[in-house]
């Protein structure tokens, strides 16, 4: 069976060497899943259980990065993620690398069928389970920045320049580092270098005769706004775990004596260890932060974030923070869909991202209330 573009035929045979070589019973099924982006799972069904095979990494260490994050949060917090992750980095049976996990249960909510059949309040309440959730989950905490080195098995610290995993580091990426400087001036470099990547990419692909062009004035735009943050983000932070995807879309729910709870979590291979408010941007949008009607699951998630976090107070700077990152992930979705035709209705990206950034004064005042330092224009 042809189980997606990525993972291509699969024969059963193949699915039942992959359960002997970790003693995870007889092959009964196997079930393509509609949703995710790159098609690299597949529900499979033993003897012993369910399970979710996941294979033909992006890039080098895929697997091996989702593992130690799976390992470290379900040792050293309750986030709920599948453990134990089996990986066999071999290509004999597939051609390619592949892990297996336990399948987490709970309500598919990246299953539009699913959610349609939700009620108001039941996705309200799913939102603020979200929120609860990423609070435990930050928990996991580091003592620098860095992201995973599959390698050496370790975290080294940030340099400053940020470089994408799948491709090669180059010299002139080396040059943007060195100097001696703080944590926070080390990860405020590299989200600057992170935001300039996309930009640069999404400028680079532009086609004048499609329409699909990133102009120049969007990129004195984001300058404007990293120069306006640059005080914000220097704020003292402790390093914690960034699932740096994390939405709905990647997690399961059940509801238990009258109350939501999010069952499990999953595609950890984007996450990496900096400031945990980066980790809020992604479900924001989700929810449709800035709607002009104001999206009550968006705050409702936030709120619940705040809430739930052992350290309650919030830094100084947080909508200045706040504003910088949801331009570093608005600018990586604009990069990959501006090819994909995904905003050919938008001129540029500010008129797609400006939207975002619009936090309503009010809202924010109330949720932040209960802090007693500086939150920026939220005060």
């Amino acid at each position: 069976m042809n189980y997606s573009e990525r993972l291509g035929q699969i024969r059963n045979e193949s699915f039942q060497h992959a359960l002997d070589r970790f003693g995870l019973g007889d092959f009964v099924s196997a079930q393509a899943i509609p949703h995710g982006l790159f098609g690299q799972n597949v529900f499979l069904t033993s003897t012993k259980g369910e399970y979710v095979f996941r294979g033909n990494p992006l890039y080098r260490g895929q697997f091996e990065t989702e593992r130690f994050m799976a390992e470290r949060l379900h040792k050293e917090t309750d986030a709920p993620v599948p453990w134990p992750y089996l990986v066999d980095g071999s290509d004999g049976i597939f051609g390619w690398a592949y892990t297996i996990m336990p399948r987490l249960r709970g309500l598919q909510l990246a299953s539009r069928d699913v959610v349609s059949k939700l009620s108001q309040r039941d996705r309200l309440e799913i939102a603020q389970a979200m929120g609860a959730n990423l609070a435990q989950m930050h928990e996991f905490r580091w003592e620098h920045c860095g992201v995973y080195d599959h390698a050496t098995d370790s975290v080294p610290p940030l340099d400053g320049a940020f470089w994408p995993r799948w491709k090669e580091r180059s010299e002139e990426c080396n040059e943007l580092t060195g100097g001696p400087t703080s944590s926070e001036e080390v990860f405020y470099r590299w989200v600057c270098t992170r935001i300039r990547f996309f930009l640069d990419r999404a400028v680079e692909s532009s086609e004048a005769s499609t329409g699909r062009i990133t102009a120049p004035s969007d990129v004195d735009w984001v300058a404007g706004i990293l120069d306006d943050s640059k005080a914000a983000l220097l704020e003292p932070f402790q390093p914690c775990f960034v699932m740096n995807d994390y939405k709905e879309g990647n997690a399961v729910a059940e509801k238990t004596d009258g109350r939501w709870r999010i069952t499990g979590v999953f595609d950890l291979m984007e996450a990496y260890f900096g400031d945990g408010e980066a980790d809020l941007s992604r479900s924001l949008a989700a929810y449709g932060i800035g709607d002009e009607s104001g999206n009550e699951r968006a705050y409702a998630f936030l709120n619940a974030y705040l809430r739930n976090r052992k350290e309650q107070i919030v830094r100084p700077g947080f909508i200045e923070r706040f504003a910088v990152y949801m331009v570093m992930d608005r600018m990586i979705m604009w990069a990959y869909g501006r090819k994909e035709g995904w905003f050919d209705g938008l001129a540029d990206f500010r008129s797609y991202c400006e939207p975002f950034l619009s936090l309503s004064p009010g809202k924010l005042s109330a949720i932040l209330s209960h802090n007693k330092t500086d939150a920026g224009d939220g005060k």
